[in-house]
């Protein structure tokens, strides 16, 4: 019964004229007559029903006097009480955060991605990451697009599913800035996701792009961390029934698709694995190897193409329909010639055609120097093919 009616007076308290000074008093009264949990009932009400300017009050007056439940710990299985404050998928919910960040409260990396990011999800109505990515910067406009970026990477990767991984490497090629990932946040989850799905061609096209010197430009952020989720492979491989169970097994077919590729291990992530699997040492060695030899190979030329020939193999599709062209469902139509290039073929070999596409194509081609290209591509426009 102190439970119910505790809950109560504070939501009265919250919604009432009183000032926070007057809120903390009234939770003080409530601790000496036995409401334990009134602290916590006081920051729930306020997050729900209290004006920024109120929990701004309430936080610097909990601060002042020391009993802020950050500082005190009043508030029991804290982790879990913030998820059940993002939990509810109502209109409101975004205000809910920014009164808990008014409260002095963060909601912490797995808390975000796993249960708010994933509650504002809506693939099914073709609403892409990159898309909710933007509509909750405008509504929280305090949380760091970094932040977002790899949290939606680490919603999309943990559910363990072909689809989301799907949306995950289109959205990191598509609709990310290179500079704001931090592969710490969900390396381990890009490998669960892998030993999920079997899905190699998306785990070698994460890596390798995650991987290129104009991403890892971050002083805190290495090659290493891009990779280092492999090193989870023996700890994880039991939950997932259906997979081979040797983590042999699933390391060779790893770096067989990294040297095929040319894309190869770093040498710090390969000694741990040698560590864990001796038998691959040999295969090993030759990844580190081609590694080694990738800033000779991979010139800007080739890193272009093979971005390009990855973008192109990844477009999802949904419900049957045709696979998508990557001009539409993200930010408009690729820069370089080669991205240009490739999706027009996808779109050609649809029968469709993108007008706005098709004019920077036509003015890259011609300022290459590729007239007759050029000419062809405007040919095949003018035919009057399905418009995309």
């Amino acid at each position: 019964m102190l439970f119910r009616s505790g809950k109560f007076v504070l939501e009265s308290v919250v919604r009432s004229d009183l000032s926070p000074a007057q809120s903390i008093e009234v939770v003080d009264k409530m601790e000496v007559e036995g409401y334990e949990r009134a602290m916590e009932y006081l920051i729930e009400s306020s997050m729900k029903y209290g004006t920024a300017e109120y929990n701004e009050g309430l936080n610097k007056g909990l601060k002042d006097a020391g009993k802020h439940p950050l500082d005190t710990k009043s508030i029991k299985d804290f982790v879990q009480f913030l998820r059940r404050a993002v939990s509810w998928n109502g209109d409101a919910i975004m205000e809910r955060v920014n009164n808990l960040r008014c409260l002095g409260f963060q909601l912490p990396h797995g808390i975000f991605s796993n249960d708010l990011i994933f509650g504002q999800l809506d693939l099914a109505g073709g609403v892409t990451p990159r898309d909710t990515v933007n509509r909750i910067m405008k509504e929280l406009p305090n949380v760091q697009l970094g932040f977002l970026t790899n949290s939606m990477l680490q919603c999309l990767l943990n559910k363990e599913d072909k689809e989301y991984q799907t949306e995950a490497v289109n959205y990191l090629l598509n609709g990310t800035t290179g500079r704001f990932l931090k592969p710490t946040a969900w390396s381990q989850s890009l490998v669960r996701s892998f030993l999920a799905t079997g899905d190699t061609e998306q785990l070698v096209t994460f890596l390798w792009y995650c991987s290129r010197d104009s991403i890892v430009t971050d002083e805190r952020t290495s090659a290493k961390d891009v990779f280092s989720g492999l090193t989870c492979v023996p700890a994880v491989l039991h939950r997932y029934e259906g997979t081979e169970q040797s983590v042999e097994v699933q390391l060779r077919l790893v770096l067989e698709a990294l040297i095929k590729e040319r894309v190869g291990l770093p040498g710090e992530v390969a000694a741990k694995l040698q560590e864990q699997e001796p038998v691959l040492a040999e295969l090993l060695q030759e990844a580190v190897a081609v590694w080694e030899a990738g800033a000779d190979y991979w010139t800007e030329e080739r890193t272009a193409e093979y971005f390009a020939e990855r973008k192109a193999m990844h477009l999802p599709a949904r419900d049957g329909s045709s696979p998508r062209t990557g001009v539409s469902e993200y930010s408009g139509v690729p820069e370089s010639l080669p991205e240009m290039e490739a999706v027009h073929a996808k779109l050609e070999a649809q029968g469709r055609v993108n007008k706005g596409l098709v004019s920077k194509l036509l003015d890259a081609m011609c300022a290459a120097g590729q007239t007759d290209k050029a000419l062809a591509l405007r040919k095949y426009a003018e035919i009057g093919r399905a418009h995309v």
